[in-house]
């Protein structure tokens, strides 16, 4: 789940168009599991927060690379 919610993040970033906003939110998925350990009386798990980067760089690179692939030029076959 948290892939999943990590990855929607990053689609919607890239769908912001803004650098300035794809580095603020992850930035903000770092600031809130320092939150959690600060808060928490309990260990919390890096690998949370390695799955949620790890997700939103995934969300980040899906959307760059659909785009890509939709901007590319199309060849037509000659017609005779």
């Amino acid at each position: 789940m948290i892939f999943l919610t990590a990855t929607a993040l990053g689609v919607t970033a890239v769908a912001l168009r803004s650098v300035f906003s794809i580095v603020f939110i992850c930035m903000m998925i770092i600031g809130a599991y320092g939150v959690a350990i600060a808060l928490s009386s309990t260990a919390v798990p890096l690998m949370s927060l390695l799955l949620a980067l790890a997700g939103y760089n995934f969300g980040v690179v899906g959307v760059v690379l659909g785009l890509l692939v939709l901007q590319r030029p199309h060849s037509t076959q000659p017609t005779l």
